[in-house]
């Protein structure tokens, strides 16, 4: 997505499932970060910076899907698990790394419609301007299109779900199975 002498932003991952896709974006720094600690920002913005100017060290990430809607990083979505959500969802799903590079994985439901996802990002710390990446949504659609349960849905009871599928029940019955009960299929972009 973005590149400068400082450090680099991409998407270097995603897989795409019934009800929504996953991607992984990798940020490395090109030497080591003077000093440790929550400086490292590629989740939601915590708490404490609520009502404070977004530090220049959180690096901002969002999506635009061609019919306008929108989810960022740092307006983390507030909903409940009882009702369908009334818009895009960007949901922190995991990541790692060390002084040089840092790998975050965000859920997005749903599924885009048909045209460009829009990923973004900012990085002011490290001199990354707002940056944009298009990817035509037919490359997740068909993905998600060719991704195979697991188990069929009512093999895997709701008790034992983990994951996502604690946070989705307003998937509704009979709708495809949460994504950990598929196997996710690649969205190759050439």
């Amino acid at each position: 997505m973005a590149r400068t002498p400082d450090a680099a932003v991409a998407v270097i991952g995603l897989s795409a499932y019934p009800t929504g896709f996953e991607f992984s974006v990798c940020a490395v720094l090109r030497e080591h970060r003077r000093r440790p600690g929550p400086d490292w920002g590629m989740h939601h913005l915590p708490d404490q910076f609520r009502d404070e100017p977004l530090p220049d060290e959180f690096l901002r990430l969002g999506l635009r899907f061609s019919d306008g809607r929108a989810a960022t990083n740092v307006s983390p979505p507030f909903w409940s698990p009882e009702v369908e959500p009334a818009g895009l969802l960007l949901l922190a799903d995991g990541g790692g790394g060390g002084a040089r590079r840092y790998d975050m994985t965000y859920w997005v439901w749903p599924l885009p419609p048909s045209g460009l996802v829009t990923f973004v990002c900012e990085w002011p710390a490290f001199g990354i301007e707002e940056s944009r990446a298009d990817i035509d949504a037919q490359f997740i659609l068909q993905a998600a299109a060719r991704a195979t349960p697991l188990w069929p849905e009512n093999e895997y009871p709701e008790k034992r779900r983990g994951g996502r599928g604690r946070l989705a029940p307003w998937l509704g019955a009979g709708a495809v199975a949460p994504p950990h009960c598929h196997v996710a299929m690649r969205a190759v972009h050439g």
